[in-house]
């Protein structure tokens, strides 16, 4: 109910706006406030998702995560360098609040499982399901230095008995303590 009542007041138009600054396109279909809650058609990659919320630890930044850094020949020579793409999507204090709130989730909310650290994680977490039990389960989790998608799930929407706070915060913290 809290996202879709902030969406609301925000309006579909405004977080439009947003998405689109992190090359995310919306179908008409897709513009209500089912948006809030993730009704979309074909939802987003991981990758997508994991771009989106290191915006927040960026202080509003945008980069999206490449695979290839740069490539250097036996020689020393750099023979492709990937060119890092940013733009301001959220001002400081609006990341700065949102950092606030994802810290709580895992101080006591539903990444609990990644309390502990000597530095600060920030998470958010999630699980799909139908009638039947849960299909998907996900985390979002980022410090100052990295971020972290967790996805446990498959393409045929098979029940599996998962929680993003529990499995897949438990993978996070295995690569946090790594």
């Amino acid at each position: 109910v809290p996202a879709v009542k902030t969406l609301n007041a925000l309006t579909v138009k405004t977080a439009e706006k947003y998405l689109t600054k992190m090359n995310v396109a919306l179908e008409d279909d897709e513009k209500n406030l089912a948006l809030a809650l993730g009704g979309m058609k074909y939802g987003l990659s991981l990758k997508n998702l994991t771009d989106m919320y290191s915006v927040f630890a960026a202080g509003g930044t945008y980069a999206p995560s490449r695979f290839i850094k740069k490539v250097v020949s036996p020689n020393g020579k750099t023979v492709y360098e990937n060119q890092t793409f940013k733009s301001r999507v959220f001002s400081e204090g609006a990341s700065s609040l949102m950092n606030g709130i994802l810290l709580e989730t895992v101080k006591s909310g539903t990444a609990k499982k990644l309390n502990g650290f000597n530095y600060n994680v920030a998470a958010k977490t999630g699980t799909c399901g139908n009638s039947e039990g849960n299909t998907d389960a996900y985390s979002i989790s980022y410090t100052s230095e990295h971020c972290i998608g967790v996805w446990i799930g498959d393409k045929d929407n098979k029940r599996l008995n998962v929680t993003g706070g529990n499995e897949c915060c438990t993978v996070t913290k295995e690569i946090l303590n790594k």
